[in-house]
């Protein structure tokens, strides 16, 4: 059980210090295109990669609370659960993708 505990800490802990790190890299790449005076946008670039670092673990941890709410016996929207579904296989679908392309 305690094993149990200490890994989800970890991956807690993780998905923290990913959010960190996409917050840090992301200031450095605003610092770097701030800072080329050859590099123009026609945006101004404050934050890319957190939003879209926080968005992905939000909807991950979501899906995770409907999925176990379910199993636990709760009434899930039937079209709550095709969703889970269809973002389980989109995503395995593109790792998938990913891993062959790698080959």
């Amino acid at each position: 059980m305690l094993q149990i505990i200490i890994y989800r800490l970890v991956c807690k802990v993780g998905s923290i210090l990913a959010v960190l790190v996409a917050a840090v890299v992301d200031i450095v790449i605003g610092m770097v295109i701030n800072n080329i005076p050859s590099v123009t946008l026609p945006f101004t670039y404050i934050f890319l990669l957190c939003p879209v670092v926080l968005v992905w673990y939000i909807v991950g941890e979501l899906g995770s609370i409907i999925e176990n709410a379910g199993l636990m016996g709760a009434p899930v929207p039937s079209f709550l659960q095709k969703m889970i579904v269809a973002f389980k296989n989109t995503v395995d679908y593109a790792g998938n993708k990913i891993i062959d392309n790698n080959k």
